[in-house]
Formats: C-alpha cells, sequence, structure tokens
C-alpha cells in the first residue's frame, strides 16, 4: 500500500510539464487528484487523462497561486 493511496492530492501547475506527470504518477499511486493551473482546459484534459488511464477520481481548477 502506497503513502498516497486513498488520500487527495494536490498538485499545482498540473495542467502540464511537470506536473502533468507528477500528477499521473501520483494517480497510480491510489491519489484523488486535484489540478490546479492557469490553463483550466489543460489541467481538465489532463484530470481526464488520468480519469481514463487510473479510474482514480482527478478534478481540474483554475487557480493562480500567485495572486492572493
Amino acid at each position: 500500500m502506497s503513502e498516497i493511496e486513498g488520500r487527495v492530492v494536490l498538485v499545482t501547475g498540473g495542467g502540464s510539464g511537470l506536473g502533468r506527470r507528477t500528477a499521473h504518477l501520483l494517480a497510480r499511486q491510489g491519489g484523488t487528484l486535484v489540478l490546479w493551473d492557469l490553463n483550466e482546459p489543460n489541467a481538465r484534459k489532463v484530470a481526464d487523462e488520468i480519469r481514463e488511464a487510473t479510474g482514480r477520481p482527478a478534478h481540474a481548477y483554475r487557480c493562480n497561486v500567485a495572486d492572493r
């Protein structure tokens, strides 16, 4: 059993690059993914990929972590 299994995991910048790869890795370890990205369509695409590939829940939201 993974440390991630059954936990909700927040990935900032989850719509592309390193964030995307990290999100896929954490989903394969059993996490429920929440993806934040400035580019919501990209984040939604990654969430769809995760759900399709792993059957794990994944959610995507537009978020600018630099703006309080």
